[in-house]
């Protein structure tokens, strides 16, 4: 199975803890550089335009957070922005732009559209990423629009790129036309240069061209070859990840026995894999000295089984602690406020799972915690609510049971930051 349907999995399990996500914090030249670029965006967009008033802006305040932790250090820098403006005219000349689009002889539902489009105008701009794909009725217009590199102009919105853009695709399908943009990255720039823009505006085609010109494009274009963040602060920063020279022989096991309304001293044993069977730490700082969000994390699923639709049992732990032994212990998620580790079991799924087991109170013991390339080793049991079949909200009510015999033994694989 997939990460993304591991992914689709946990939403089903509605994990809302922020430690379930991946990721770490930003480190502060991270954020003074998320912050900087905002501010230039915020300062290049007009906040008092005639006949307009700023409906919603992006927050103007640094990045805290890299849910994809890799991301700051594997590649460059991004950025997102958004501003959206809505009309301001009076009472008055609202009526009469709505009667000059009665009198144009269109159909309803294009009257109403445009009209909508006239009165709101939205913003959008990306740092820092490579691809772009449109999809439109009509065959999108090629434009050349100093300064951008690349202009693509279509009836309801219109894109603008900075950065060595091409079109790398245009086809014409049975529902209109795809085209796909491209920008070349420079494989030898730091990661914090700005390599790439791309500025979407949807709004009614009359009214872009005239508020482009009270954009501050140079400000834009200026933007392109900047890098105010030395990439050493956060290469030199990043631990080094210890790995076994030789990674060690041997299978995952995870299993446990669980008693207890519509469970007899049943077995569970999750078989074995390489793929869907991992232990890792997460969230790791790249400053080896702040772990304090650091964890470690056990995903357990079988092959193929959803391919197949055969039923398969799932578990996910959060071992509050990384690179050592020890015990801890999960209760009720509402008794757990502030605290990292977390404990689910999941039986019989492939569409939802039969069973969601949490915990009441599981306690955890950590035997073994190897160098990548190793194993992270352990027990549990404990107290836990059974519910049948959550995600469908069903009538039967969630009952206690017994965790026994718990054992897992998964191999660990690459931190994540």
């Amino acid at each position: 199975m997939s990460i993304f349907l591991f992914t689709t999995l946990l939403c089903i399990m509605q994990f809302q803890l922020v430690l379930a996500q991946e990721g770490r914090p930003a480190l502060p030249a991270e954020t003074a550089e998320s912050l900087r670029v905002l501010q230039a965006l915020h300062e290049a967009f007009p906040q008092q335009l005639n006949g307009w008033k700023v409906d919603d802006e992006s927050k103007i305040e640094g990045i805290q957070w890299f849910h994809d932790g890799g991301a700051a250090v594997r590649y460059p820098f991004p950025h997102e922005y958004k501003i959206t403006y809505v009309s301001d005219l009076s009472p008055a000349e609202a009526e009469l732009r709505r009667k000059a689009f009665d009198r144009e002889q269109k159909d309803m539902m294009t009257k109403v559209e445009e009209l909508e489009a006239s009165n709101r105008i939205e913003v959008q701009v990306w740092i820092n990423y490579f691809e772009d794909q449109s999809h439109s009725s009509s065959q999108p217009q090629l434009r050349n629009f100093p300064p951008f590199d690349l202009t693509i102009w279509g009836a309801k919105a219109s894109k603008l790129f900075l950065g060595n853009w091409k079109v790398s695709k245009s086809q014409k399908l049975d529902d209109g036309y795809e085209t796909d943009c491209l920008a070349a990255k420079n494989p030898a720039a730091s990661m914090g240069q700005i390599q790439a823009l791309k500025l979407i505006i949807r709004c009614s085609s009359g009214i872009r061209e005239e508020f482009l010109k009270k954009v501050n494009l140079k400000a834009l274009k200026s933007l392109i070859g900047q890098n105010f963040l030395d990439q050493k602060i956060i290469t030199s920063s990043t631990p080094v990840e210890q790995e076994l020279a030789r990674p060690l022989e041997g299978k995952n096991v995870f299993r446990y026995v669980i008693d207890g309304g519509d469970f007899s001293n049943s077995q569970v044993n999750i078989k074995h894999s390489e793929s869907m069977e991992q232990a890792y730490l997460r969230n790791n700082h790249p400053d080896p000295k702040v772990t304090t969000n650091a964890v470690t994390r056990l995903l357990v699923q079988e092959d193929g089984d959803t391919q197949k639709r055969t039923p398969y049992p799932f578990a996910d732990i959060t071992i509050p602690f990384i690179r050592k032994t020890g015990e801890f212990e999960v209760l009720k998620e509402e008794e757990m406020s502030g605290k990292k580790a977390t404990f689910a079991l999941e039986i019989n799924c492939w569409n939802g799972c039969e069973w969601s087991i949490s915990a009441i109170n599981i306690k955890v013991k950590v035997n073994k915690y190897d160098l990548v390339g190793g194993f992270v080793e352990g027990t549990f049991s404990g107290d836990g609510m059974a519910a049948f079949r959550p995600h469908e909200h069903t009538d039967r009510k969630p009952f206690p049971v017994k965790i026994k015999d718990g054992y897992f033994r998964i191999k660990r694989k690459a931190d994540r930051y």
